[in-house]
């Protein structure tokens, strides 16, 4: 679990191609990671899960850990 985070990135191109698409220079994009947001909805903090659903801060309710590890147990 953790923030959902808006990053900007850049992939070069080497060229067009005669369709209109662009050739990517097969460098990969760099991503600017100082300028990451955190993203909100209606002001409240977005959060992905490990599949990847969407949560609110709201949403979220604490875990205790012992008790998360005493499941395991049985």
């Amino acid at each position: 679990m953790g923030t959902k985070e808006l990053l900007t990135g850049r992939c070069g191109i080497s060229g067009i191609e005669d369709d209109g698409t662009p050739v990517l220079d097969g460098n990969g994009t760099v991503i600017f990671y100082d300028d990451a947001v955190t993203e909100t909805k209606d002001g409240k903090i977005v959060f992905l899960d490990d599949n990847g659903a969407e949560w609110t801060f709201d949403q979220l309710t604490a875990v205790d850990d012992e008790e998360d590890e005493d499941d395991d147990d049985a």
